[in-house]
């Protein structure tokens, strides 16, 4: 369909007694248009600067600010991504015809950004696989898996890069004197950050199980949180375990990093190898391996929540809620049995437990969604109360694409 004829059509839609499919539909074409305008938006951001270069006319992002009547650091944002647009051919036609957003490319345009000159052109070398493996991901899947490619290409920086993290590590505090509140702000290296994270998210549970913050908001009580484990009276005895989960396949860990290796933290930060070798040597290690011996990963009807064994496997298979491309982390999900524990005997066994967000969780309970999960591949099969299917997807994958030199 041409996008003249695709602008006539939504133009025509009479939204108001659309279906659900009809809606499904409308969205899928004005995705396809947004992509179109962007596209050209994006060539005449270039031509603008060519133009710029010879003299003749403002820079891309001058004109995007005056004659777009747009923000100046949106202008930025859109000129930066017109100029990696114009390096990655098939990116730009994913874009044109609707497939992915701005912010994939916005990913993109970051990530190139933070390589060295060679780590930049084999990045850019990739378009055709990037451009096929953003089509298949959310924007922040596709983050993550930049995140973890541009630390593969550029290897041997990697360990230079999380040092300068942790020199890095910063903490400003002050007071806003219109408000009289006072504010802080820190930035930790990703290893501090997820301990400090997991630390205020164990105290924020805590607080949400008092019944007289049945109705406190959540981020009212990390704030008290972070409070309370920086202020308590019991501050100076040793705090609590937290448990820091990092994931590495096998091979890395053995014999160090390769094109598909995965090496995170539970939130999905990537780490360099070398890295988690170090916690690996200061850590009892915890097999995250399905029926690996001595790890009960099935408990039947024995107890009613998930084991911090099964917490661990799922983990190891899903960086986020299990349902579709939801990107809500997996420490933010709750874990669901697929067969009821009460009403339906459920076990609480792995194949029958998938993570879910609060969002999607209700989803299944309150509005009735039904959901299958293969056993072997698990493939989630999501039925609405009509009968009809909603959609399939598989665990976010851990693979990249592979690293092939630059041309």
């Amino acid at each position: 369909m041409s996008i003249s004829r695709l602008a006539e059509g939504l133009e025509r839609l009479d939204v108001e007694v659309l279906d659900v499919g009809g809606v499904t539909a409308g969205l899928r074409d004005l995705q396809r248009l947004k992509g179109f305008v962007a596209h050209i938006e994006h060539a005449l951001a270039r031509r603008a600067n060519v133009l710029a270069s010879g003299g003749s006319g403002a820079p891309a992002d001058e004109l995007l600010s005056h004659s777009g009547h747009t923000s100046r650091r949106e202008a930025m944002r859109t000129a930066r991504r017109a100029e990696t647009l114009g390096s990655l051919p098939s990116m730009s036609a994913q874009l044109g015809n609707g497939r992915i957003g701005t912010e994939h490319a916005d990913a993109l345009t970051a990530a190139a950004k933070r390589m060295t000159p060679d780590g930049r052109e084999t990045l850019l070398s990739m378009d055709a696989e990037l451009a096929q493996a953003a089509a298949s991901k959310s924007p922040p899947q596709f983050r993550r898996l930049l995140e973890r490619l541009t630390d593969h290409i550029d290897a041997d920086s990697g360990l230079e890069r999380s040092e300068r993290q942790r020199r890095a590590v910063t903490l400003a505090k002050g007071i806003n004197h219109d408000t009289g509140m006072h504010w802080i702000r820190a930035e930790y290296d990703p290893e501090a950050g997820v301990r400090l994270f997991r630390a205020i998210d164990a105290e924020t549970s805590a607080l949400a199980a008092r019944p007289e913050h049945a109705n406190t908001p959540r981020e009212y009580l990390a704030a008290d949180a972070l409070l309370t484990l920086t202020t308590s009276a019991n501050r100076s005895k040793r705090p609590g375990r937290v448990e820091l989960l990092a994931i590495i396949d096998v091979d890395s860990l053995g014999s160090g990093a390769h094109a598909n290796t995965t090496a995170e933290l539970s939130d999905g930060t990537p780490v360099p190898v070398a890295t988690m070798r170090r916690l690996a040597c200061d850590a009892h290690i915890i097999p995250v391996v399905l029926g690996g011996d001595g790890v009960a990963l099935d408990v039947g009807r024995s107890r009613r929540l998930a084991t911090d064994d099964q917490r661990r496997a799922l983990r190891a298979m899903y960086r986020s809620c299990g349902v579709g491309d939801c990107d809500v982390p997996f420490d933010h999900c709750e874990i669901h049995h697929l067969d009821e524990w009460a009403s339906h005997h459920g076990e609480t066994n792995l194949n029958r437990l998938i993570p879910c967000c609060s969002r999607h969780h209700h989803l299944v309970h309150e509005g009735r969604w039904q959901l299958e999960l293969d056993p072997r591949t698990r493939e989630l099969t999501i039925t609405l109360p009509d009968g009809s299917e909603h959609q399939r997807s598989r665990p976010h994958s851990a693979t990249v694409p592979t690293v092939r030199p630059a041309a």
